[in-house]
């Protein structure tokens, strides 16, 4: 059984099932750092926790998103989590699991063909919906 920290929750992880278990403090650290190249060229890190939320980055910060390395250990992006992001190539780690629906929905510099994505990784239909496809 192993569990999920992001900002507010722990999940349980039984059979491939995410179930609310219970709340962390916010002074809690979160366990790892995703390095983020904005348009400008300057690099990032934004620490996360096993799923990434539309709450992990910002609709400001998205905008600003050239690259990104998510790191290892992150499971799951979350519904909307990246949605309208800039952000134009993405190394996605092997750990993950699940692409939530318009999880980079939006991404217009983004070509979903481009991307290598775990094999095992469940992707929702519209996780890259209007999204470039080549």
């Amino acid at each position: 059984m192993a569990f999920n920290v992001n900002r507010t929750q722990v999940h349980i992880s039984s059979n491939g099932k995410w179930t609310p278990y219970e709340h962390v403090p916010l002074s809690q650290p979160l366990p790892y750092k995703m390095v983020v190249e904005r348009m400008d060229g300057s690099l990032v890190t934004i620490p996360v926790g096993t799923i990434i939320t539309k709450e992990t980055v910002s609709h400001d910060q998205r905008l600003l998103i050239k690259k990104m390395v998510i790191p290892e250990g992150v499971l799951k992006i979350d519904d909307n989590a990246l949605l309208g992001s800039s952000v134009s190539m993405i190394t996605f780690p092997s750990t993950l699991d699940t692409i939530g629906s318009l999880g980079l929905g939006e991404c217009k510099y983004l070509n979903e063909s481009d991307l290598t994505i775990p094999p095992h990784a469940r992707v929702h239909r519209y996780a890259f919906f209007k999204t470039n496809s080549k």
